[in-house]
């Protein structure tokens, strides 16, 4: 039993690195990802799907190109565990990169009409030296 316990977390750890390098990938190539590690095409591949977890010195590497020390790598993504609240924005972004395209439209539209939103509001401005009712027509006028 302990040793399919070991083997579940080993498969949760290669899952929660899959899914650390996803975005890396997609802002460039597997490829190009690969060369900047110094390692094969096909090494990230099955990082990607979950065959394989980084040793040795790949996992420095790994971890950088993540943005974490080995220390927070160890945590997040060997141990899983939470190392702190997770920005709102970049949780977003995940979300957003992991979307189908009909979804991501809806997405797209909500953000369009939010900017809008922005555009259509408009401050009240008064200047002391208008008379009271010309700040109320002003005001009116603005809104």
């Amino acid at each position: 039993m302990v040793r399919l316990e070991k083997h579940l977390a080993d498969f949760e750890a290669r899952e929660r690195l899959a899914k650390a390098l996803q975005p890396r990938i997609e802002e460039g190539t597997l490829r190009g990802y690969a060369r900047s590690l110094k390692v094969s095409s096909n090494t990230v591949f099955k990082w990607l799907n979950c065959e394989s977890f980084p040793s040795g010195k790949n996992v420095s590497k790994v971890a950088q190109s993540l943005g974490m020390s080995l220390d927070e790598f160890s945590a997040r993504i060997i141990e899983g565990k939470n190392t702190g609240t997770p920005d709102p924005v970049d949780q977003a972004i995940s979300i957003i990169r992991s979307l189908p395209p009909a979804s991501l439209a809806r997405v797209q539209r909500a953000i369009a009409d939010r900017i809008e939103s922005f555009s259509e509001r408009r401050p009240l401005t008064f200047h002391a030296a208008e008379p009271e009712e010309d700040q109320a027509a002003h005001t009116t006028q603005q809104s």
